[in-house]
């Protein structure tokens, strides 16, 4: 019986539904579900029996408990009988009261859903319990029979009906008791014995008994599954009349409320399982039997067949025959009988042209087969991947089947039913990784697990975009063009998802991502898409008018933006105390996502990268950003960790959360100073990037100069504006007012880290690299921020020629801001070099991720050899204005020591006394290359 499309039969979780109890439904099946159709219709005379006597296998029905419990609805007694015969039967014995007027539909109306094509409905008694009354409605209670298939648009039909009983006169303190049975089973299990029994209940229950009988003849193994609350339930056993029983029983069952995004391998609520299957090899040989050798195809097919086989590989044949099998066999899935599990000969699929899951696998393993390529259906459980691993080995513990197949001297999982898909295997979305599947095989003896070691390569989802201010005025329009790629099954889906849209849906869909950031936003043009079938990736890209894109507030320009990939990504409930684990994120995802602001021209700001890390037990999250003249750049990746988290941890992944709001604020703030006075007039002449600097350094000395005169501050507080000033004469060249300022700091202030940090500085300007290596390290001692540091000290071991602590230090310094900081990775391939040291594995792979992305990517890409000095500059010279000049300078400093590590002195040199030329004191850059020319001179150590 399918369930949704793509699934082709029911598994063990479809079971659990109303085998061990009636289902007391809210509203009648013809009502319920979204778009479900429902029709009543008459079944065979010899399907449904009313007022029928007790079977005679059954055992004594037990007593109704009382119950003084108030709940809504209280189940009295859930009692199950099971019969494990040649022809199997069960029982259900259920009393429910309701003590809620607002409860009332749920016992007042009943939904007994069976197959007449192989089981027989038996209504034996119904009854309302009222006080001390027993109204009996075993003969008149209105009964009607409803075909309901929720999935027939889909093409899903199963066959089921729902026997929908409908009691009159229901009141608050009515008991119903219901006993029923269904006789019969799916003859395409061969007869063996198989079904599943629920425990616990959202509901609080007075007496839960389960009976198990089976032949002394037969052998039915069983298993209680459970992760909430202890499964250890004994049961206690009797032998009469060639039947041995099983009884479970338990009392007073509190109730297990639901909890949302609990994990698909959590069972949150117990049950029992029963099954005749010793192992897994015996289900693997009853599976073996629905799928037969094929002898012969259509004429057609064999056509198709020698077409395939002229393709130069294996892949390429594999993808040939996925592909139409996917695209020309449409689906539709008749579920009845046999056929539930049986699927049609492949000739017939062929032919007629539709099929379920388990029809397209046959027929794609028939033609596979016929190529020569090794095949095999997979049975897999869509719903819960990862549960059978936890099931005793059984028939009913899957909801699918795939095409396990070795291609190219590879295993690869193929799936008939999915449709957007073509390419590359490797590129293709993943088959349900991690789940545990059941190889259709006489030879299996074990449950498969799918593995993928594409998973989190197709799992990204890319994100970038670009936003244009024209002028600061809050009411000016600015321009926003966006790019997202998906790859994978996201990929896939988009690919289908645009196909089946207009062009207007297609321009709604687009803009209501950004019309809640971004009120009257306007799309200028259709989206463009572009479609790389052969790698699986998928990209949109659109091209809006914003209005009034800014907020003036407190004197600075606000621009909101948010990496839409990373939203939704998180699991969080309201309520954080649980009982049940937290299905916290999907798993495996990355977001990349990339901003990139393109200021007016009177705007110019120099601000040093800033990259920022959360690594925890959930997820990783890195960001750089950097604004440099007109231009602002912020960069963020998010990779999830955890897919699931302990029922304790919930406000530990809250509190991480609450910090991504830190790093990735959504807002991006210009300040009033990194604009120029005057505002956008079109006559005012522009400042350079280094007017720009030296103004801001001559600013802060005159701040700091007044602070310091009014001689308000003492001790700690008056060292701390001292290192400010001490930093601007840093970047002034003026080393002998820097380091008055410097020595003063840490003679008032001795244990302040940050006066040590601010004279080793100074000490590095004067050329004493020892005396600033103890700076640095006593700095380390007194709680200067530890990244910062240790990437300071390593320049100065760097220039002392201790190359192997210098990379100790950049290793450190770069893990304590994060892995991705950049510049200490930068000093780090740079000591390697010099030292002739490879690259750390770290390294090369830090280097070779997005070598062309933002700076300063693409400069440690070329220290690694990613990309050609040429290359780099390319990337380099595609800047403009300030932001152009300011990023020169590093970058013919890095390729300066590029050169100097291939021997290439002379050019070396030239490029550091570019960067000398550029008069850009501030950057480490400028000292670096004054130090590698020789013009420091060295002050006595």
């Amino acid at each position: 019986m399918s369930r949704v499309p793509g699934w082709c039969f029911a598994g063990l979780a479809g079971l659990l539904v109303c085998l061990s109890h009636a289902t007391f439904a809210a509203s009648l099946p013809a009502q319920s579900g979204s778009g479900s159709t429902a029709k009543e219709v008459r079944v065979a005379d010899d399907a449904f029996e009313r007022a029928a006597p007790l079977p005679p296998w059954s055992q004594p029905l037990s007593d109704v408990p009382d119950t003084q419990r108030d709940a809504p609805v209280v189940t009295r007694l859930s009692e199950s009988q099971f019969y494990a015969a040649a022809r199997p039967a069960y029982l259900v014995h259920s009393v429910r009261q309701v003590n809620d007027v607002s409860s009332l539909a749920v016992v007042g109306q009943i939904a007994l859903e069976f197959i007449p094509e192989y089981q027989k409905l038996r209504l034996h008694k119904l009854v309302v319990l009222r006080g001390h009354q027993q109204i009996d409605h075993t003969q008149d209670v209105d009964i009607r029979f409803l075909q309901r298939e929720a999935g027939l648009e889909a093409g899903l039909y199963s066959g089921a009906v729902t026997a929908t009983l409908l009691l009159d006169d229901i009141r608050v303190g009515d008991a119903v008791e219901i006993v029923y049975s269904i006789e019969g089973a799916n003859p395409v299990f061969g007869g063996k014995y198989m079904h599943s029994a629920s425990w616990d209940l959202a509901m609080p229950t007075e007496l839960r008994r389960v009976w198990l009988m089976v032949p002394t003849t037969r052998t039915v193994h069983w298993k209680m599954l459970g992760d909430y609350r202890a499964t250890d339930v004994k049961p206690e056993m009797t032998e009469r009349n060639g039947m041995r029983i099983w009884k479970f029983e338990a009392r007073k069952l509190e109730p297990i409320d639901p909890e949302s995004y609990t994990p698909l391998d959590f069972v949150p609520y117990r049950f029992i399982q029963f099954s005749e299957f010793d192992d897994w090899a015996g289900v693997a040989q009853w599976a073996t039997g629905l799928f037969p050798p094929v002898t012969s195809l259509p004429e057609e097919a064999k056509g198709l067949i020698t077409q395939w086989r002229r393709l130069p590989t294996q892949e390429a044949q594999a993808v040939a025959a996925l592909h139409w099998v996917q695209n020309e066999i449409r689906y539709f899935s008749v579920s009845m009988g046999e056929s539930s599990h049986r699927p049609s000969p492949p000739q017939d699929v062929f032919q007629r042209r539709f099929g379920d899951c388990k029809d397209k696998t046959y027929l794609l393993v028939t033609l596979l087969k016929a190529m020569g390529i090794e095949a095999r259906p997979m049975f897999i459980d869509s719903s819960s991947p990862r549960m059978p691993n936890k099931y005793l080995p059984s028939a009913l513990d899957f909801d699918h089947v795939v095409v396990e197949a070795h291609v190219d001297g590879k295993t690869r999982y193929l799936d008939g039913t999915r449709l957007g898909q073509d390419g590359q295997l490797d590129s293709m979305g993943s088959v349900f990784p991690g789940a545990y599947g059941l190889a259709v095989d006489k030879n299996t003896t074990a449950l498969t697990h799918l593995e993928n070691d594409k998973v989190i390569q197709l799992s990204t989802v890319d994100l970038s975009e670009s936003i244009v201010v024209k002028r600061l005025a809050e009411d000016a329009d600015g321009e926003l063009t966006t790019t997202q790629t998906w790859r994978g099954s996201a990929a896939e889906y988009m690919r289908l998802q645009v196909a089946r849209l207009s062009p207007d849906q297609r321009r709604k869909m687009v803009t209501a991502t950004y019309e809640d950031r971004y009120v009257g936003i306007d799309l200028l043009d259709d989206p463009v898409y572009k479609d790389d079938v052969q790698n699986n990736v998928f990209t949109r890209t659109s091209h809006f008018k914003v209005p009034k894109l800014l907020t003036l507030r407190s004197g600075a320009w606000v621009l909101r933006y948010f990496p839409t990939n990373m939203s939704g990504v998180f699991n969080l409930p309201k309520v954080l105390k649980r009982n049940f684990p937290l299905e916290a994120t999907t798993v495996p995802y990355v977001a990349n996502y990339r901003l990139d602001i393109q200021w007016p021209s009177d705007v110019s700001a120099q601000r040093d990268p800033l990259s920022q890390h959360l690594d925890n037990a959930y997820f990783k999250l890195a960001t750089t950003q950097s604004f440099r003249g007109d231009h602002t750049a912020i960069e963020a990746r998010l990779e999830t960790v955890a897919e699931q988290i302990p029922a304790s941890e919930p406000p530990a992944l809250a509190t991480e959360m609450k910090k991504i709001a830190d790093i990735l604020p959504g807002q991006f703030v210009l300040a009033a100073s990194e604009a120029r006075q005057g505002g956008t007039s079109a006559t005012a002449k522009m400042a350079t990037a280094l007017q720009n600097l030296q103004l801001k350094t001559t600013r802060q000395i005159e701040r700091t100069t007044k602070v310091l005169a009014s001689g308000v501050l003492q001790g700690e507080d008056r060292a701390q504006v001292l290192c400010q000033r001490a930093d601007a004469y840093y970047d002034s060249g003026k080393v002998t007012e820097g380091m008055a300022d410097a020595e003063e700091a840490v003679q008032i202030a001795p244990s302040l880290g940050r006066a040590y940090l601010c004279r080793g500085d100074l000490q590095m300007l004067a050329g004493a690299y020892s005396k600033a290596e103890a700076d640095y390290t006593a700095a380390l001692g007194l709680g200067a921020d530890v990244a910062n540091t240790y990437y300071a000290r390593g320049r100065a071991r760097f220039f002392a020629g201790k190359l192997d602590t210098a990379i100790a230090d950049f290793v450190k310094a770069r893990q304590a801001a994060s892995d991705d900081a950049l510049y200490p990775a930068l000093w780090e391939a740079i000591a390697s070099l010099r030292s002739g040291h490879a690259l750390s594995d770290k390294l090369v792979k830090l280097s070779t991720q997005q070598p062309t992305g933002s700076w300063p990517r693409p400069a440690l890409a070329m220290l690694q050899g990613a990309l050609t000095p040429e290359q780099m500059l390319a990337e380099v010279n595609r800047k403009h204005g300030d932001e152009l000049q300011l990023t020169l300078v590093e970058a013919r400093f890095y390729l300066g020591e590029l050169y100097l590590a291939q021997g290439r002195s002379r050019e070396a040199r030239a490029l550091f006394q570019q960067v000398l030329d550029s008069g850009i004191r501030n950057y480490n850059e400028y000292l670096a290359s004054t130090i590698e020319l020789g013009s420091v001179v060295h002050a006595a150590e």
